[in-house]
């Protein structure tokens, strides 16, 4: 079967923390800085194929919040047996 999802994941990198200000307080991060930090390496068990969607521009959000809480989402397609 085929799955189209948006995979999210939430954890906490205290080295990402930050001082929040009255105009930042949250950073949302482009794809190139998302390739700079550490990300959990997720897959799918069984999966046959799977890729990310980029259709008219990559389908990826990265935000960290001043305590260093981290939320990832990205849309993927999956073939799973």
């Amino acid at each position: 079967f085929t799955i189209d999802i948006y995979l999210r994941q939430y954890w906490e990198d205290p080295r990402l923390s930050f001082l929040e200000n009255e105009i930042q307080k949250t950073l949302t991060l482009n794809r190139q800085t998302i390739e700079e930090i550490w990300v959990p390496s997720t897959y799918f068990f069984n999966a046959k194929k799977a890729y990310f969607h980029d259709v008219t521009t990559d389908n990826y959000l990265l935000q960290i919040q001043p305590d260093g809480n981290i939320f990832y989402s990205v849309r993927s397609e999956a073939v799973l047996s």
